[in-house]
C-alpha cells in the first residue's frame, strides 16, 4: 500500500529513482556514509557542524557547513575519483574497537573491531562469566598485529575489551543509550589488562578512550583546516549506535560542544529518507560567460527533474574555480511528496534564542538586523566584528560568520550595493587583499558565493540567479570578511 517513488540514495547525498540508477549505478558509491550526513543535516536540522556517526567497526566523520554538506571527489582505495560524494571521512575506530597493548602501555585502538574477530563486548556480557579474567594476546585474522587484547575466562570462555566497554565502566555511557551495557563486567574485564599494566580500571579505561578519540581528532582537524572553519563554531554532532561511547570523550578532550542525535542509532536511515534529490554538473570552462552559466543551470535542472525532482523545488547554485577553469553547478529539489511541509514557523523569540545559542552569548545581546517573510538575520557585536547568524523561518542557521553585515535591497540595486560591501569588508595584509564571501537570500533560498576571484565573477555569478526575477524584487545580501 505505499504510494511513495522507490528512490535510491546516492553518494553525493541525493537520491534519484530508479530509471536515473540503472543509467548510473556508480553514483550510489559511498552512499552509506552519505545517508548518516544528511539524516544530520535534515533531521536534526545541523547547520554547521562537524557530524559523527560511530558505529562497532568505523566511524564515518564529514562537515555540514551553512546547511550544506560538504562535497569532494570520491577516493577509493587511495585512488581519487571523478565521482562526486560527501567528503566523509572514514576513521577505523568506534564502538566495537578492540585495544593492542604490550606489557606496558596501550598500543593503538582500532582498526579491528570485536565484530571482525567474532568476540562479544565484555559489555555485553553477563558478568557471571567474567570469572578469573586473564590477558591473552591474538590475531584476529590473517595479517593483523598479534597483540590485540582478549580476556580468557574460566571454561575457556572469551570476551573482549572494546571502546564501549571502557566508556561504560568509567560511566560516560548512561542507562538508555543505545550502547549501554553493564559496568560491572566492563570493570571485570579492564581491570585484568590494567593489572598487567600497572594501572588502575580508571586509568586504563581513560587510556583507551584517549587513543581512540585521538583518531577522530586528527580527522576533524584535518576537516576543519580544509573547510575553513573556525574552532569558536564547531559543533560536534553524534550519530550512529556507539556514538555515546566515543563522542562525549572526544568532545570534551577537544573542549567543544557536542549533541547525540534523537534516534541516533538509526540516523542513517533517517537520512535516507529525508534526502532530497541532488543532481551535478561539472564542466572546464577557461573564462566562462553568462551565456555558459545558463547553459549549465538548465542542464542540471533538466538532470534533477528526470531524477524525480519537481521543478518548482529546485535550487541551483554555481562555483567556479578560477585556478582549474571548472565550473560546477548543483540543482537540489525535493519530490512531490517531500514538497509537502507541515512544519511550524519559529517566532523571532525563538529565532532569537537559536542565533544566540549559536554565538555562545545571551539573546539580549543579539539584535534582528533585517528580516523578511523567510528569514531573519542576526548579529552580535564582538569587539570591532560584528558575528552574523540567517535564520529561516524554520529555525534552521543558514549561515554563520564570524564578521559581517547585512543589507537589504532589491535585485535591480544589488549590484551597487555588493560593490559597496566588496570594499567594507576586504582585508588588506601587506602586499595582499583578501576579499570577501557573499550570500544571497532570494526567496526561500539562501545562494552561496564564496571563493569568487573577483567583483566581475561575482557579478555575473549573481546576474545568472536574478536575472530571472523582476527588478523590484526584495533580496538579503550578506556579506562576510575572510581573514584566514
Amino acid at each position: 500500500g505505499i504510494k511513495a517513488p522507490l528512490m535510491i540514495m546516492r553518494g553525493d547525498g541525493g537520491v534519484m529513482d530508479i530509471e536515473e540508477m540503472r543509467k548510473r549505478p556508480v553514483l550510489t558509491m559511498l552512499s552509506g556514509p552519505a545517508a548518516s550526513t544528511v539524516g544530520a543535516l535534515m533531521y536534526l536540522r545541523v547547520s554547521n557542524g562537524i557530524f559523527f556517526e560511530v558505529g562497532g567497526t568505523s566511524t564515518d566523520i564529514g562537515v555540514i557547513k551553512n546547511g550544506r554538506p560538504m562535497i569532494d571527489y570520491s577516493v577509493v582505495g587511495g585512488q581519487s575519483t571523478l565521482i562526486h560524494s560527501l567528503d566523509v571521512h572514514v576513521s577505523g575506530v568506534a564502538g566495537g574497537s578492540m585495544v593492542r597493548a604490550d606489557n606496558n602501555r596501550i598500543i593503538h585502538v582500532g582498526p579491528r573491531s570485536a565484530h571482525i574477530a567474532n568476540l562479544p563486548y565484555s559489555a555485553f556480557t553477563d558478568p557471571g562469566k567474567i570469572v578469573n579474567p586473564k590477558v591473552v594476546r591474538i590475531q584476529p585474522l590473517e595479517g593483523d598485529p598479534e597483540d590485540y587484547i582478549a580476556i580468557e575466562c574460566d571454561g575457556g570462555f572469551r570476551c573482549t575489551i572494546t571502546v564501549t566497554c571502557a566508556a561504560t565502566a568509567l560511566g560516560i555511557v548512561k542507562p538508555g543509550d543505545f550502547s549501554y551495557g553493564n559496568p560491572e563486567s566492563s570493570k571485570k574485564a579492564i581491570e585484568a589488562l590494567a593489572k598487567e599494566l600497572k594501572m588502575s580500571v580508571e586509568e586504563c579505561a581513560t587510556a583507551i578512550l584517549n587513543n581512540g578519540a585521538d583518531t577522530c581528532i586528527a580527522v576533524i582537524e584535518e576537516l576543519a583546516d580544509k573547510y575553513k572553519i573556525e574552532r569558536d563554531q564547531i559543533t560536534l554532532i553524534g550519530g550512529g549506535g556507539g556514538a555515546t561511547a566515543l563522542l562525549p570523550f572526544t568532545a570534551n578532550k577537544m573542549n567543544l560542544p557536542y549533541q547525540i542525535a534523537k534516534n541516533a542509532e538509526v540516523i542513517s536511515s533517517i537520512g535516507v529518507a529525508l534526502a532530497l534529490v541532488r543532481d551535478v554538473v561539472e564542466r572546464v570552462i577557461p573564462s566562462p560567460t553568462p551565456q555558459d552559466l545558463a547553459e549549465i543551470r538548465t542542464e542540471v535542472t533538466d538532470m534533477a527533474i528526470k531524477s524525480g525532482a519537481t521543478a518548482e523545488s529546485i535550487e541551483i547554485q554555481i562555483e567556479i574555480d578560477s585556478q582549474t577553469s571548472k565550473v560546477r553547478a548543483i540543482a537540489t529539489g525535493s519530490t512531490e511528496i517531500q514538497t509537502q511541509d507541515l512544519s511550524k514557523k519559529a517566532t523571532m523569540e525563538e529565532a532569537t534564542k537559536i542565533a544566540a545559542d549559536s554565538m555562545r552569548v545571551e539573546a539580549n545581546q543579539v539584535n534582528c538586523i533585517v528580516q523578511n517573510e523567510n528569514f531573519y538575520v542576526f548579529g552580535s557585536q564582538k569587539g570591532r566584528k560584528q558575528e552574523i547568524r540567517v535564520v529561516d523561518k524554520k529555525g534552521i542557521i543558514k549561515i554563520q560568520r564570524s564578521d559581517g553585515n547585512a543589507v537589504e535591497s532589491t535585485t535591480g540595486s544589488v549590484r551597487s550595493v555588493v560593490d559597496k560591501l566588496w570594499e567594507e569588508l576586504s582585508v588588506y595584509k601587506s602586499d595582499i587583499k583578501i576579499t570577501p564571501d557573499f550570500y544571497l537570500c532570494i526567496g526561500p533560498k539562501v545562494i552561496d558565493y564564496e571563493g569568487m576571484s573577483g567583483l566581475d565573477q561575482l557579478h555575473m555569478v549573481m546576474d545568472s540567479e536574478l536575472m530571472t526575477r523582476a527588478s523590484g524584487d526584495s533580496v538579503i545580501l550578506i556579506g562576510a570578511k575572510n581573514d584566514m
